[in-house]
């Protein structure tokens, strides 16, 4: 009986060394700095990330269009590339189509639209991704138009507006790991 009441305490003290070991080890990985998320977001704006291990998370949003007056509203995504990381709660206040984002834990970049006009046709880019970690990133038109206005006399897309004659076509850009 004693050496079965010996033998439990041996295995709770060891069970909590073991704890204790695995959670320090956890605690004690270093944590990326705050400032690669300007890596990641030079990496996704040439369209190729290497070399940063960041994880890929996908969520939904809202494009709002209006053509001729009259309001649409697209469900598109949004896609974080992110990384474990203490800083200040930020993001970069700029119009490009990525944007350094922080929230006090975890930093990288976070999409936005990108919006081409020619004159004559107005593209919009939204970015999709399924859920990924890794240290290799691409951006790829995938081709796939969402949909297609055509606006006679004047529109808007978020926070672009323009007046004229246009058609307004919304694609998709995967976020995935690159192909070799």
């Amino acid at each position: 009986m004693i050496r079965e009441i010996i033998l439990i305490l041996a295995i709770v003290v060891a069970v909590g060394i073991a704890f204790y070991a695995v959670t320090r080890l956890l605690s004690a990985q270093q944590t990326q700095r705050f400032e690669e998320a300007y890596t990641i977001k030079r990496g996704l704006l040439a369209g190729r990330l290497s070399g940063v291990l960041a994880s890929v998370m996908p969520r939904l949003m809202v494009i709002n269009i209006t053509i001729d007056g009259v309001k649409y509203q697209l469900r598109a995504t949004r896609v974080y590339v992110v990384f474990r990381a203490t800083g200040p709660v930020y993001e970069e206040p700029t119009l490009e189509q990525w944007r350094v984002w922080s929230n006090g834990s975890h930093a990288g970049a976070v999409s936005y639209l990108k919006l081409e006009d020619n004159g004559y046709t107005v593209r919009v880019y939204y970015f999709n991704a399924s859920s990924y970690s890794g240290a290799s990133l691409c951006t790829y038109a995938s081709g796939n138009k969402s949909l297609q206005f055509y606006a006679k006399t004047s529109g808007m897309v978020e926070w672009y507006s323009f007046t004229g004659p246009r058609e307004i076509i919304v694609e998709e850009v995967r976020v995935e790991p690159c192909r070799q």
